[in-house]
């Protein structure tokens, strides 16, 4: 009799009457987190199939290797983590503190075990993929003029919203400093300055029918 055994669980037994039986191996064995190996005999040699039945009973036991997978991590914005090779069984820290510009971690599409279970095939390559939101940032807008601008409230890289312009008494509206048309939401609290140009006006003085002209900046004496 040729008894296979598995974790000292008989998995399978095959009785031959003859020397000249030839002995062929079983299904094999499966058991989670483990990829079968080998069937070893009693001095732990790993038998090659078929073989010939000795004239006494043989006791196989299954012989055992620990699955092993590779975690990696995709979109890591701006932080890099290696790979994590891991058996099964294993224990691994949470992996957190992920940075991005502009950005929340979020978690994982899939979150990442701390304890490593049967993760699939043995050799098997898992990747988490890190969720993020978007920070949001408040715009506002200094030296005004006549005109009252609320604060604007938006999400990084998005397009900014430039409001109207503004009117000042006097004064031409030239731009907003340091905006740029297409401008997007940088990943920080921002304020946009008001530029103005003072405007010129023209006085003309008539003296008994002859006129002269003067040009004056708004607000000069």
């Amino acid at each position: 009799t040729v008894t296979f055994k598995a974790d000292d669980v008989v998995v399978a037994t095959k009785t031959y009457t003859v020397e000249s039986a030839t002995v062929e191996a079983p299904a094999e064995p499966t058991r989670e987190g483990y990829k079968f190996v080998a069937w070893k005999d009693a001095d732990g040699n790993a038998v090659t199939f078929p073989f010939e039945m000795p004239a006494k009973d043989v006791a196989l036991k299954a012989e055992w290797k620990l699955e092993t997978y590779t975690l990696t991590f995709a979109e890591t914005g701006d932080s890099t983590i290696a790979d994590i090779i891991v058996n099964y069984g294993d224990t691994i820290e949470a992996v957190t503190g992920l940075t991005k510009v502009g950005h929340v971690f979020a978690g994982w599409d899939v979150t990442p075990p701390t304890t490593i279970g049967d993760l699939g095939e043995n050799g098997a390559v898992i990747t988490y993929t890190a969720q993020w939101t978007k920070e949001t940032y408040t715009l506002k807008f200094a030296n005004t003029g006549d005109t009252v601008i609320e604060p604007i409230t938006q999400d990084f890289g998005t397009e900014i919203a430039k409001p109207a312009d503004p009117v000042k008494e006097g004064y031409t509206f030239t731009g907003w400093e340091g905006y740029t048309d297409g401008m997007t939401m940088p990943a920080e609290n921002k304020t946009f300055t008001a530029a103005w140009t003072v405007n010129e006006y023209t006085v003309t003085w008539d003296v008994d029918g002859a006129t002269t002209e003067e040009t004056y900046a708004y607000g000069a004496a």
